[in-house]
């Protein structure tokens, strides 16, 4: 019996209990001990609450260890409200609860997000009953800590463990560590490294708490720290670190960070290649994201691009005015059985506007979102209707109208105040004055206040195109539209 608690056979000890209760043996609270104590190392917490409550039923007593057993069954079994019932039920019978099965159900706890309760079960439930917390206590709550992102008092946790003359395990640290970097406090997470002999664990955890920060110098040198000790960094770490490169922007980091993880492990996982894209596309190095794009794809692998990997790679393109490329690169996404979605023709559109190809980005919206049933947002509208500055066709603040009233009725999409300045700025390149002040009536109307360069627009394009006889009442009426504000830019056309 005892052999099959310890290497928790539980189906062959229940069999044993129950074949001993037909043979008239009656085993006793020691032998249900043991099942129970099976039961709980195959995590099988059913198993060990029906043995728990077949010793009352049989008018046996349970103790201690019958309730220890169960409840740390019912803590692999993720049941953090049955352990805690255990406990006060075991409390409740008068028998005296000691430090493991409060350490039992606080680690329950802590697991389960009820970091409150763990708390209070650590540093109030023991010593109201002259128990001292040991190192696994202390452990729990931090743990709890972590969960809750509470990282003043997980810096408190530990200072009170040095005061009684305990010396932190690092999980300990590393679980306060973490909560730091939840709250993004990366100062007092490297601060608590330093205080420590750190593993993989920790160093990861303060890692991420720089990038969380955007300190990515920190970042780095905490994942060179790593390669000095002889030891290799694991996949969150070093995503954590790319991560930090790409927020901000530091592309050449993120290159090289890439290449080491190929040259010395671990292997990069897509999240690595992602992240290592996305940092040359906040770079504004188009090339390099492409670059990365075709080597993932030419490796082959378990590691393919995915839509992220595509989007982030389009808007590289769009922040370098490579529509071209844009393009093709959505055309690939299709081809690979990817769905772009809204935001990747978005990035193409822009790409063309700042590409100055106005066509083709009225084709994508007029024909390929449509055909892709793919809706567009007003984003797209305005990115579109930008792009017709660069027609020199002399209709093209007819088409940008058009587009206006195709997102109002077709799409009932509510326009913004940058769709109507590259509204307005389209009229005033076409020398149409009138419709540069319908613009700023409309724009009234929708309760959008006109900024300056809403003003400044409509004042250029009454100066190219007015009626100069009717012109003082038509400055009137955008300086009343546009209240003072309006009146920057007005003073050249009073003169006349």
């Amino acid at each position: 019996m005892k052999e099959l608690g310890r290497s928790g056979g539980w189906q062959k000890a229940l069999g044993l209990l129950a074949d001993m209760w037909q043979a008239g043996m009656k085993p006793d609270t020691v032998a249900h001990n043991v099942a129970i104590t099976a039961c709980e190392r195959s995590s099988q917490w059913p198993a060990a609450m029906g043995i728990l409550e077949d010793v009352v039923l049989r008018g046996l007593e349970p103790d201690v260890i019958s309730f220890s057993a169960a409840m740390s069954a019912c803590s692999k079994g993720q049941c953090w409200d049955r352990s805690l019932h255990l406990l006060q039920k075991l409390q409740d019978t008068g028998l005296e609860a000691n430090a493991v099965a409060f350490n039992t159900v606080a680690s329950a706890l802590a697991d389960a997000l009820q970091w409150a309760a763990a708390l209070e079960l650590v540093l109030d439930g023991l010593p109201t009953r002259r128990l001292d917390p040991t190192g696994v206590s202390y452990g729990a709550a931090a743990r709890a800590l972590e969960r809750g992102g509470r990282w003043q008092e997980g810096i408190a946790l530990l200072a009170q463990m040095k005061e009684l003359g305990m010396e932190p395990h690092v999980a300990t640290y590393s679980a306060c560590i973490s909560a730091c970097e939840k709250a993004q406090e990366w100062s007092w997470a490297l601060a608590l490294l330093a205080e420590t002999s750190p593993d993989l664990i920790a160093f990861a955890a303060a890692i991420s708490a720089c990038e969380k920060a955007r300190r990515w110098e920190p970042a780095l040198a905490l994942l060179q720290e790593i390669r000095v000790r002889q030891m290799l960094p694991d996949t969150v770490a070093c995503n954590a670190a790319l991560s930090a490169c790409e927020k901000a922007a530091c592309w050449e980091w993120a290159l090289v960070l890439l290449r080491d993880m190929r040259r010395q492990g671990p292997k990069p996982d897509l999240v690595s290649w992602n992240s290592a894209i996305s940092a040359c596309e906040k770079g504004q190095s188009w090339e390099s994201a492409l670059c990365l794009l075709r080597e993932l794809a030419r490796q082959g692998g378990a590691v393919v691009p995915d839509a992220i990997t595509y989007h982030a790679s389009i808007s590289a393109c769009e922040k370098g005015k490579q529509w071209q490329w844009a393009s093709t690169l959505l055309s690939e996404m299709r081809q690979q059985k990817l769905v772009p979605g809204t935001v990747a023709f978005n990035a193409v559109i822009s790409a063309c506007e700042k590409g100055g190809s106005w066509h083709m980005a009225i084709h994508i919206l007029c024909v390929e979102m449509p055909h892709h049933t793919v809706v567009p947002d007003v984003f797209t509208f305005a990115a579109a209707i930008s792009a017709c500055d660069s027609g020199s066709d002399g209709a093209m603040w007819q088409l940008s109208l058009n587009l206006l009233e195709q997102l109002q009725t077709g799409y009932a999409l509510q326009p913004n105040l940058v769709l109507y300045n590259s509204l307005i700025r389209v009229c005033q390149l076409a020398s149409s004055w009138q419709h540069s002040l319908g613009l700023l009536s409309e724009l009234s109307a929708a309760q959008l206040e006109p900024d300056m360069a809403s003003l400044g627009t409509v004042v250029q394009a009454v100066e190219r195109g007015a009626d100069w006889p009717s012109m003082p009442g038509l400055l009137d009426e955008v300086a009343t539209m546009g209240s003072s504000a309006s009146l920057i830019g007005l003073p050249s056309l009073r003169l006349r």
